[in-house]
């Protein structure tokens, strides 16, 4: 029995001492146990593998990542499905990235990977980002403004931006800016000095897109206990929506308000409710 316990138990303890001192002695740090997180771990192999299991799992740093790398392999219509996740957090970078593609829309040589302008969200999250000094944001609102992208045509709005984007030396805008100068007057230019002056203390204007351009019909009314509105051949309740067609692309319309002889409603990317009148 005694030769049995030796064996059994003094044996590897002696040689277990026997090894952490020699560890000791070379320098070498002692096996540690695995962190309680290790069961956690991806269980797959592969960079972009590992990223998209850890997106899978909720890691925002991970999705943005994976949208970026769909973005690089010309896919991004399944990039803005992550983007579009990260923006429901409050991301902002997702607010920029996503606000991009709605604001010009994405190509692709894939099937299915082609992102269609919807230009008035688009301009909500790319302000949404600028004014959080995101400068890629600030950008595109220049950009935006200039075009008239959702919101009415506005140079000194665009200078402004542009001199935003110059202050912080991300990107070489000054020749945008040049451009723009040949085309406003002094005061003009003066203007969008004190504009952009005024977005560096937070002092952002007010955002308003201007008409989507769909075009609705009210046609017939039910009030009572359940009240519904047809507007261009579609019934409606009261909160509930849908989409038509504008020449942006489609925009979608909710109805908020059921009268007699009319209905309220709202309109995706504008800043008012609208009112239709049946006649």
């Amino acid at each position: 029995m005694g030769e049995s316990f030796i064996r059994r138990v003094l044996k590897p303890a002696v040689l277990a001492s026997f090894l952490f001192a020699s560890m000791v002695a070379s320098g070498a740090d002692p096996p540690r146990a695995k962190p309680w997180y290790y069961k956690l771990l991806p269980t797959v192999a592969g960079d972009v593998a590992v990223t998209k299991e850890r997106a899978e799992r909720g890691n925002m740093e991970a999705q943005l990542e994976l949208a970026n790398r769909l973005v690089v392999n010309q896919q991004p219509a399944q990039a803005a499905a992550w983007y579009r996740k990260l923006v429901e957090k409050g991301n902002v970078e997702a607010k920029y990235r996503l606000g991009g593609f709605l604001l010009f829309g994405a190509k692709s040589p894939l099937q299915g990977e082609q992102v269609l302008p919807e230009p008035s969200e688009g301009i909500r999250l790319t302000f949404e980002a600028a004014t959080n000094f995101h400068i890629g944001a600030c950008q595109n609102m220049a950009v935006a403004t200039e075009r008239g992208l959702a919101v009415t045509r506005n140079l000194v709005e665009t200078y402004a931006w542009y001199e935003l984007v110059a202050c912080s030396n991300a990107a070489p805008v000054r020749d945008d800016m040049n451009r723009l100068a040949l085309e406003m007057d002094i005061r003009d230019i003066q203007r969008a000095h004190e504009l952009a002056e005024q977005f560096r203390h937070h002092e952002w204007t007010r955002l308003v897109t201007r008409k989507s351009g769909v075009v609705m019909k009210l046609s017939g009314v039910t009030v009572g206990q359940m009240p519904l509105a047809i507007i261009n051949g579609r019934t409606l309740g009261e909160g509930e929506s849908t989409e038509f067609s504008a020449p942006d692309g489609l925009v979608r319309v909710k109805c908020v308000k059921i009268d007699q002889n009319s209905v309220q409603v709202t309109v995706e990317g504008e800043s008012e409710a609208r009112l239709l009148v049946m006649k």
